[in-house]
């Protein structure tokens, strides 16, 4: 019979800070800090955490036209979503090297170049 290593995980259930990828980003390097001390060996975060998951929010969307106030949200939520590479998964890998640990954090991720993300540039029009 062989044996398997023992993985200490985490889970973490922790509100993101709404919108705000900087302050969400600086918040799960400190939770990420915080779990591998107390021995943590994966860590794994919320769906769509950074910058956070839109439940319930339609943007303003009423039959194929939106409002001021849901475009105002939608470019925050656009502005806030994670570009893959970039500086929010640069910070987070090296948060997670620093730490020793392996990382799981889901994130709305922002394409610009191609479609397929979460994101991506053919839905951040004026129009939408």
């Amino acid at each position: 019979m062989s044996s398997f290593p023992t993985v200490k995980v985490a889970v973490i259930q922790a509100a993101p800070v709404l919108f705000d990828r900087a302050a969400t980003v600086t918040k799960t390097i400190n939770l990420i800090r915080n779990g591998a001390s107390q021995g943590a060996q994966l860590l794994l975060f919320p769906e769509a955490f950074i910058p956070a998951y839109p439940r319930g929010l339609s943007f303003g969307m009423v039959v194929g036209s939106r409002s001021q106030e849901g475009r105002a949200l939608w470019q925050r939520y656009w502005d806030n979503a994670v570009e893959i590479p970039g500086p929010a998964t640069e910070a987070l890998g090296d948060a997670a090297r620093e730490a020793g640990v392996f990382l799981a954090v889901g994130v709305v991720e922002r394409d610009t170049q191609f479609r397929g993300g979460t994101c991506d540039a053919s839905q951040h029009r004026e129009n939408y």
